[in-house]
């Protein structure tokens, strides 16, 4: 029988090993009598890769892992049910991570440990880029500002809620090996920097934080206002001449100012956030299209589904599949 030590440090080699840089494809797997663990990574030839983890172990087991000498990469880490929390030398507070957020980190070559509870199945996806390329190529396409902002973010860890587009892109990048070698590295990349894009969007760090100058604070207020009333409940929006009415501007003021401050119309950001509400409730119950398309204030099946196939890239009967 494997000593509890000894399975910590059985399973902390396994991971230095799926973390090697000439590594292309690596699936890993425990003995029976630890419990079920499963670790699957793609790796591009410029050292980024994605990795599916699934585990499950029969009693709590506490992880300890060794730095590695010359690694420092952008980590980003999505926790598909339950959540845990890994402590990191050089860190004052550890880096914890809840079900159904995605985390942004800088993961540098110091040891790290963190504790696996027995019993709990646990589902989680990582993305990993070189840091010297994540900034490179942050500072070449944001430039400037957000860039700086991007680099922020990295090294004192960020987290937002994971979005359908964001659960959309992780399931896209397991679908690498539909390609030859060379096409599947540009695939997987193609990917890893829409997640990216997306992530930072979200966060504030995108594009659309650019365009904020150009409305005035009191203006900007007053549309962050509209903004939040539409979050709050997508599907029984006023119309725009009483939004209009309510911020104290004119209509093309309003979605001019709207479009500034968040780069989208005042009506393209209705139909994403009504979107985004179908895809929710398609994961919950895959099985009542109509009934979700009602409830997100569509009366028309077919504007629904081509409008819900335009921003996810599949028809809202294979969304859950």
């Amino acid at each position: 029988m494997m000593e509890t030590a000894d399975k910590g440090k059985y399973l902390s080699e396994m991971l230095c090993q799926s973390q090697g840089e000439s590594l292309t494809r690596f699936v890993g797997r425990i003995p029976v009598e630890l419990g079920e663990f499963h670790i699957e990574e793609r790796a591009s030839r410029q050292g980024i890769s994605v990795a599916d983890w699934r585990m499950q172990w029969n009693s709590d087991i506490r992880v300890k892992k060794g730095g590695q000498e010359g690694r420092d990469m952008v980590q980003l880490v999505f926790f598909v049910n339950h959540g845990m929390a890994w402590e990191m030398e050089g860190r004052k507070a550890p880096v914890c991570m809840r079900q159904g957020e995605i985390c942004l980190y800088r993961d540098r070559a110091l040891g790290s440990e963190g504790e696996y509870e027995g019993g709990c199945q646990l589902i989680f996806k990582s993305v990993q880029i070189p840091t010297e390329r994540f900034l490179r190529v942050t500072e070449e396409c944001m430039g400037g500002k957000a860039s700086r902002e991007a680099a922020v973010m990295m090294d004192r860890t960020a987290k937002i809620k994971v979005t359908p587009r964001i659960k959309r892109l992780f399931t896209e990048l397991s679908e690498t090996g539909r390609y030859s070698r060379g096409l599947s590295d540009l695939y997987l990349e193609g990917k890893v920097w829409e997640l990216v894009s997306e992530f930072f969007e979200v966060a504030g760090g995108g594009a659309r934080s650019q365009g904020k100058s150009r409305v005035s604070r009191t203006d900007r207020a007053m549309v962050m206002q509209v903004k939040e009333r539409i979050d709050r409940d997508c599907v029984d929006v006023p119309t725009s001449e009483l939004l209009a009415k309510e911020a104290g501007m004119s209509i093309s003021k309003l979605n001019r100012d709207f479009r500034a401050a968040f780069g989208t119309s005042l009506h393209a950001y209705v139909i994403e956030k009504r979107l985004d509400l179908a895809a929710c409730l398609l994961s919950e119950d895959p099985e009542s299209i109509s009934q979700v398309a009602a409830m997100c204030g569509y009366t028309n099946m077919s504007h629904f589904s081509s409008a819900f196939r335009r921003r996810y890239g599949v028809p809202p009967k294979d969304w859950s599949r």
